[in-house]
């Protein structure tokens, strides 16, 4: 059987963009995850790929999400998150800031940017 997800051209393509002050979410990427209150965010470095995780409870490691949405994008300011990558990616440059597609997982219930294919800005 087959499985589609078909695209919503309103919204586009979800999309994380990692600089040195942090990371950003489109429209798309907030709306795949469900546009929830709080987040985690993790690497996983075997993969290279960024891991943001909703959650709802209040967990010490999650960041408020939902009441930063401006204008249809979502940004966590966190220069030590994108310490925490750079430590297990040094291959990494963010002289300009980088952008990721990004995939939901309903089953894992986490949005996945794999980092080692991005796109320069």
């Amino acid at each position: 059987m087959m499985t589609i997800e078909w695209f919503d051209p309103k919204i586009g393509v979800p999309i994380i963009t990692i600089a040195e002050y942090g990371v950003t979410f489109n429209k798309a990427a907030i709306e795949a995850m469900g546009n929830p209150e709080r987040v985690k965010l993790g690497f996983d470095k075997q993969y290279k790929k960024m891991c943001i995780m909703p959650v709802e409870d209040e967990d010490e490691r999650a960041f408020a999400f939902a009441d930063k949405e401006r204008d249809g994008y979502v940004r966590i300011n966190n220069k030590d998150f994108v310490r925490f990558v750079l430590r297990y990616f040094p291959e990494l440059t963010l002289d300009k800031s980088i952008r990721c597609v990004a995939i939901w997982d309903a089953e894992k219930r986490l949005l996945f940017a794999d980092v080692a294919n991005i796109e320069n800005e």
